[in-house]
């Protein structure tokens, strides 16, 4: 197979839960997870797996990942922004992720934007709170 086929077959691999993925190992139960996720000495990694999740905009894999307990409100190391925000700042702002950060507890106060950052964030940020608003009631 050529580098484009590898590329494709890697990226559709890892989009899968962990769960039904060929590398994760046979009867190890999401609990495993969940105590990994909590463990200080593991913490920051599944922090960033959640951040790198909402970023994406992938609202399964966000959902998967909160379900192991990780923290909504969690910021990332290098731009000290919530999993809420990488979404928003994301290339692909969703509002199932939103919706999904927010029904776990994040704090849709903790926007914080950077001096650079435009006005159109904002405004995409109301937006998207308010269709995530209106869809859990």
């Amino acid at each position: 197979p050529n580098s484009n086929g590898i590329i494709v077959r890697a990226t559709f691999a890892a989009k899968r839960p962990l769960a039904e993925r060929a590398d994760h190992p046979e009867g190890a139960p999401m609990s495993d997870f969940r105590e990994m996720a909590r463990d200080p000495e593991h913490r920051r990694g599944f922090e960033k797996l959640l951040y790198l999740a909402a970023r994406r905009g992938d609202a399964d894999l966000v959902a998967e990942r909160l379900s192991w307990g990780i923290d909504p409100n969690c910021r990332s190391a290098k731009k000290h922004r919530t999993p809420l925000m990488a979404n928003i700042c994301g290339s692909c702002p969703s509002a199932a992720t939103v919706r999904a950060l927010l029904a776990s507890g994040a704090d849709p106060n903790a926007i914080e934007f950077l001096a650079h950052e435009t006005d159109r964030l904002r405004a995409l940020t109301d937006e998207l709170l308010a269709i995530a608003e209106g869809a859990r009631r």
